[in-house]
This record gives structure tokens, C-alpha cells and sequence, in this order.
């Protein structure tokens, strides 16, 4: 069964359903129980933990880092680890974010007239082998990467039908999730667009998306803007004994699955990952 269309936009359908389905279900069955609470993810959510709820380990330097740049995921994020804990609630938003991710891919199998079966094989072997340099990859952790890029990949699926709104919400919300992820996916936007039309492209398309953009943007926009005038010369300094440096960038953080002696892990120190 094919997409309807209606005024250029296609509606969901029952195989756009079954396609994001099988692909999250195989995605989970892959990543679900890789790495859990292993590195970047285990900073990235006790970051969240911390933001939500500042009396959580409140003296801790790395904790207290600004990142207000990931404020969207760590809302979302941070409110589920503090309800569930950090095991079942990185579980919870892994899942959340294979869903998402899988009903944003499924925007593009459908169209192809990939069946259920085949989109969810082709989702399986790139979960396999995702990064072709320095290990990026897609989906995987609980982490704000899979969520930008499942907006981004929506964004191309709005930008495809010229629909521009949503285009323009969807590329805010990649930003919002994650800001290098969402600015390289709104650079490769704007290259499309000029090799699809040229200069010669419908400027009062440009409205719409500007608004989308900037009202799903928001939270990571106030938040370079805060970092530009100033708020990262503001940083709290470490206290003693708090969070002890390590070796090149990195430090010993007070829960346990990132603390050195409890765990033997390091965990990143502040960055744009």
C-alpha cells in the first residue's frame, strides 16, 4: 500500500506503521543491551539527572558544567532517569529513541517501496556498521545524537514533500536535540535546496521554514547565545575533592557507573558530544 497523498503531504499509512515497527524492533533486538550505561551515555544522563533536579550531587564540578545546549534532551531525559533510575530509564529512552528513529526512516523506505521486511534488514546492517570515521554513529545509546537524528531525517522527509513548516520544526528540534548533528543537517538542507532549484528557488518558502526553525530552535539558540556573551568564563572551578581531574580531559564523577574506583570507567569531560 502506498502513501496518500493529499495537498503534497503523505499520510501515515498502515505500512509506514508496520515499516517503523520493524525497524525499531531490530534495532532494539541489536542496541538495546549494547554498552548500557557505558561511557558518553552515562555522562550525558547524569548530566540530564543534575539538571532537572540540581540537589542531586550538587557539588560536583562536572555535573554542574552548562550544557544548556542539550537543555531539550536533558529535560526529557533527565525526568525519566530521575523517575526510573538510571538502568531502566536509559532502557525507556532507548527505546523511545529507536521508535523515533524508526518511524523517521520509514518516511524514506516507504517512498522507495521497500517492503516491511526489507526496510527492517537494511536498518539491521547499518545498525551493524555505523560509523565510517571516528565512531560516529546514528542510534544506538541514550544519548541526544539519536533523537537529532531522527528529527533530521524527518526534516528531509518534509523537505522532500515542500512542506516547509514542518521541515523548518523538524530541523529546529535536531538542533535543539543536538546542535552539531542539527547545524550540519540544516547546512545539508540549504545545499539541496540550491541543487534542486538553483538560485531561482520560491524565497517565500523561506518564511515558513525560518519560523519553524526558530520556535523548535529555541532552547539551543538562547543557549550559544549565553555561551558567546560569556556564561562558559562563569564555570564553577572544582572543589576539593569533589571531582578529581585525570588525565587529559577527563574526570572521576560522583555516581557509579561513571566513578573511577567504584566502576573503573572514566567518563568524558564537558564537550559538544
Amino acid at each position: 500500500m502506498s502513501p496518500v497523498s493529499r495537498r503534497g503531504a503523505e499520510l501515515p499509512t498502515p505500512t509506514r506503521w508496520r515499516s517503523a515497527l520493524a525497524i525499531s524492533l531490530v534495532v532494539a533486538a541489536l542496541c538495546l543491551f549494547d554498552g548500557n550505561l557505558d561511557g558518553n551515555e552515562a555522562g550525558k544522563l547524569a548530566l540530564a539527572r543534575q539538571a532537572v533536579d540540581p540537589g542531586w550531587i550538587p557539588g560536583d564540578w562536572y555535573l554542574n558544567d552548562s550544557q544548556g545546549y542539550q537543555w531539550l534532551f536533558q529535560q526529557l531525559s533527565g525526568r525519566v532517569v530521575g523517575w526510573l533510575g538510571f538502568g531502566p530509564g536509559s532502557l525507556l529512552l532507548r527505546l523511545l529513541g529507536y521508535g523515533l528513529w524508526g518511524w523517521a526512516l520509514a518516511g524514506f523506505t516507504v517512498p522507495l517501496g521497500l517492503p516491511p521486511a526489507l526496510a527492517a534488514l537494511a536498518a539491521g546492517l547499518f545498525s551493524l556498521q555505523q560509523g565510517v570515521v571516528a565512531a560516529e554513529w546514528m542510534v544506538g545509546s541514550a544519548e541526544p545524537k539519536t533523537f537529532a537524528y531522527a528529527a533530521l531525517l524527518l526534516a528531509y522527509t518534509a523537505w522532500r514533500q515542500r512542506r516547509w513548516w514542518p521541515c523548518g520544526l523538524y530541523s529546529g528540534l535536531a538542533c535543539s536535540f543536538h546542535l552539531l548533528v542539527g547545524g550540519f543537517g540544516v547546512l545539508s538542507l540549504a545545499g539541496l535546496t540550491l541543487l534542486r532549484a538553483g538560485w531561482r528557488w520560491r524565497r517565500p518558502s523561506l518564511a515558513p521554514w525560518t519560523w519553524g526553525f526558530l520556535l523548535a530552535a529555541l532552547p539551543a539558540l538562547l543557549a550559544v547565545v549565553e555561551q558567546l556573551l560569556g556564561g562558559a568564563a562563569h564555570r564553577r572551578s572544582p572543589p576539593g575533592g569533589a571531582c578529581r581531574r585525570r588525565a587529559g580531559s577527563t574526570w572521576c564523577c560522583a555516581i557509579p557507573t561513571t566513578c573511577c574506583p567504584a566502576a573503573g570507567r572514566r567518563a568524558t569531560g564537558p564537550g559538544w558530544g
